[in-house]
């Protein structure tokens, strides 16, 4: 579903999609991130699935490693 104008206007926290341990690609938000997974071939990406996979480490979510990205 598309983001509501709440979730847009809230600032994120980047975080980073990860492919053998290494940075594959940054999103400003696990919003973001899911918005871009459903048009790459995962259609029912839901931002829960990456917060779950970021809230505990060695757990994928779309056949990725997701981690915050906490760079200054």
């Amino acid at each position: 579903p598309p983001l509501t104008q709440h979730q847009m206007g809230r600032p994120g926290r980047p975080v980073l999609c990860l492919v053998d341990g290494n940075p594959y690609r940054r999103f400003e938000s696990i919003s973001q991130a899911a918005l871009f997974l459903a048009g790459q071939g995962h259609p029912n990406a839901r931002a829960s699935s990456l917060h779950k996979a970021l809230a505990m480490p060695g757990h994928t979510a779309y056949g990725f490693t997701w981690g915050y990205d906490d760079r200054a």
